[in-house]
């Protein structure tokens, strides 16, 4: 495996294990939001936006994880139809429906996401 720089994404790790998980629970803390799903936690501190077609409904930085968290709830249930990394953004998960969440990669250079891939060891930190 190479070696990990925090803020790069990992372009080199394949993300279709994550197609076909169900998001099972959205969990809220202080610093972080967790979304858990079967095989696998993504767990977000840097910052993450919600969409739903063409319009965004939520875009949330570090300083403001929670606010506008409440859109995550309507995911819960829903199975992910592809995953894909974006180049200088992070990682977007695909939902059935046009409904997009992306785990985005911010300049504080500390921690903005980290995952475990289905069937693979250890944990993707970006």
């Amino acid at each position: 495996m190479a070696d990990r720089i925090n803020g790069v994404i990992p372009d080199d790790i394949a993300l279709e294990p994550l197609a076909g998980e169900e998001l099972l629970s959205v969990v809220l803390g202080k610093h972080h939001i967790e979304l858990v799903f079967e095989h696998l936690r993504l767990n977000i501190e840097g910052g993450y936006e919600v969409s739903e077609g063409e319009s965004v409904s939520i875009t949330a930085s570090r300083e403001n994880l929670r606010e506008g968290a409440a859109v995550l709830a309507s995911l819960v249930g829903r199975l992910v139809a592809q995953a894909e990394w974006v180049p200088k953004r992070g990682l977007r998960l695909l939902w059935g429906g046009g409904s997009e969440f992306t785990a985005v990669v911010d300049e504080s250079g500390y921690e903005s996401f980290s995952f475990n891939v289905p069937g693979s060891p250890g944990m993707v930190v970006v």
